[in-house]
């Protein structure tokens, strides 16, 4: 993506041409001419650079904004004459960074460091207001900008966590919503490219580095039912590009890839297919066209460039025979002309309140048409999910009728068991009662026998006490004699 912001770059505002362009020192060079002229002498308006973005204003001055080796950004003016500085709030950039001014005086700024996205646009009173961007997650970058003549920014976003390439709008009565995701499974390495033609509609196009096809697609100027996105066309491409751009000739949009060895096709949209331009460009210099609201690639003979590959289209441009011919009218219109001022001023004065209201109406409109195809994509992502429940709850049903079956067998195998140890303890109760009974009968016959044994006792202790006294007649006897 940084390849993008190394190459050249060229504007011409009225009758004067800028063109700017990094050196191998990491200088970045600023020239500019009169049309038809002989370019200025070269000079150096930052150094250390590593890569610029540029856009100009409605005024024609251009803005040019140069980050250096460690991202720090410095703001420059230029109306080709003098380079001076300018004030910009957000000194920092390790994200792509874009700019963009349309035809009604509005800017916008999308920059800042990874995982915090800012969004800027200046103000006549306050300078650059700047703001973290709340409605992208933190892994996502910008990969392109353009604004429409309404002040809308047009913002084209990659998710590194998701590999989806978004699409998100803001204008200035409208708030930026959450991103409308274009593609999907789309690598970080991918050219993608997003550009507005003259009415107004958005083209985007992109290129997956493992992809044989190229996606475009479309969003025409307006809602609802005229409006809004049509349907992805996959261009098959049998090489991998290195430049993807669009050009607009005889009010017809083309696409164009080339490669780096000089292959080239282009594609009329929105039906048509790739095919063969039948030119070598290996010899010709990829640049930067600046625009109002919108920069394009083409291609260069030679740098500073003074012919092109595709048709340089601006409003500027002037017709030497055409200009001599309106000279030569002009004083029969003259009067004319300034009767129809008056009724200029007052249709155009009605037209803008027209406009006005038509740009509610369709931000309205394309407000809604994107919300319902949010709420399709939820609803599709939600019958994805309950499709794959509902297949997960078969599978286990099935799981647990097979478990519920052997429970059951356990449960008979117990119920057996049960019962058995039902049968041996009333067996062991019986035994039990009979040990009691015995057990009764032991008792009466020990109580029986301790009284025989007190009887014995007591007959023993009878006859040894007569014994005693007996014993003791005897011993009496001797003595009696003598």
């Amino acid at each position: 993506m940084h390849g993008y912001f190394l190459l050249p770059y060229f504007y011409r505002s009225g009758t004067r041409d800028f063109f700017l362009h990094l050196t191998g020192q990491d200088e970045l060079i600023f020239t500019h001419r009169r049309q038809r002229e002989v370019w200025e002498q070269e000079k150096v308006i930052a150094a250390g650079c590593r890569r610029f973005q540029a856009a100009p204003d409605r005024e024609g001055l251009l803005h040019i904004i140069a980050a250096d080796t460690n991202n720090q950004l410095g703001y420059l003016l230029t109306n080709g004459e003098s380079i001076h500085k300018a004030a910009f709030n957000v000194t920092n950039s390790e994200l792509p960074f874009f700019l963009a001014f349309s035809a009604g005086g509005n800017s916008s700024f999308y920059g800042g460091q990874t995982g915090r996205l800012l969004h800027g646009n200046s103000c006549a009173s306050s300078g650059w207001v700047v703001n973290v961007v709340s409605t992208v997650s933190e892994a996502t970058f910008p990969t392109g900008l353009v604004m429409d003549r309404h002040g809308g920014s047009h913002l084209l976003l990659y998710d590194q966590v998701n590999q989806a390439l978004l699409y998100q709008y803001s204008g200035q009565a409208q708030k930026a919503g959450s991103p409308l995701p274009l593609a999907r499974a789309i690598r970080s390495g991918a050219l993608s490219v997003i550009w507005l033609d003259a009415s107004q509609t958005v083209h985007v196009a992109w290129h997956d580095t493992e992809a044989d096809f190229i996606g475009y697609c479309r969003k025409k100027a307006g809602g609802w039912p005229g409006g809004g996105w049509l349907p992805l066309k996959l261009l098959p491409v049998d090489f991998t590009p290195k430049y993807l751009s669009f050009f607009e000739q005889d009010q017809a949009v083309h696409l164009w890839v080339a490669d780096e060895s000089g292959r080239l096709q282009v594609c009329s949209t929105p039906d048509g297919q790739l095919q063969s331009a039948g030119k070598d460009i290996s010899a010709w210099h990829p640049l930067r066209i600046g625009g109002l609201g919108v920069n394009t690639l083409n291609l260069a003979a030679a740098l500073p460039p003074e012919s092109w590959c595709f048709p340089l289209e601006t409003a500027d441009d002037v017709n030497p025979a055409r200009e001599s011919a309106a000279d030569e009218q002009g004083s029969l219109l003259l009067l004319h002309a300034r009767q129809l001022m008056e009724g200029r001023k007052v249709l155009e004065s009605r037209l803008q309140q027209k406009e006005a209201s038509l740009l509610q109406l369709r931000q309205l409109l394309e407000r809604a048409q994107e919300s319902h195809t949010k709420q399709r994509q939820k609803w599709q992502e939600q019958i994805r999910l309950l499709e794959g429940t509902v297949q997960k709850l078969g599978e286990r049903s099935k799981s647990e009728a097979g478990e519920l079956t052997l429970l059951k067998t356990q449960y008979e195998q117990l119920q057996n068991k049960l019962t058995q140890t039902e049968t041996e303890k009333r067996k062991l109760q019986a035994e039990v009662f009979s040990l009691r009974s015995k057990l009764g009968e032991t008792q009466i016959v020990a109580s029986m026998l301790r009284e025989k044994v007190k009887e014995l006792e007591s007959e023993l202790e009878s006859r040894k006490s007569v014994w005693e006294k007996f014993a003791g007649l005897l011993h009496k006897k001797p003595d009696t004699k003598n």
